[in-house]
């Protein structure tokens, strides 16, 4: 994870140092990458899907809480055994 991070990292200060060499305007970059973020959490933020309906929970001894995967909220996919 930290590895993704800092090849993004890099590659962003690549980026960064080829549009000032290319000769870009250092206060229109810094304005232009400030504006970046908080456009894209906003569409995000609006673009987002309806919540969907509360339903029950089963009760926390149910066997069915052992497939569930609580860091992609989601069932969890179990290996296929092979046959032979």
């Amino acid at each position: 994870m930290l590895g993704a991070f800092g090849l993004r990292f890099a590659l962003l200060a690549v980026a960064l140092w080829a549009a000032l060499r290319a000769g870009a305007d250092e206060v229109g970059l810094v304005v232009g990458l400030s504006l970046i973020v908080p456009a894209v959490v906003l569409a995000a933020w609006r673009a987002r899907p309806e919540p969907g309906p509360a339903g029950s929970a089963p009760p926390p001894d149910d066997p069915s809480w052992d497939a569930w995967d609580p860091w992609r909220a989601r069932e969890r996919e179990l290996p296929e055994e092979d046959e032979g």
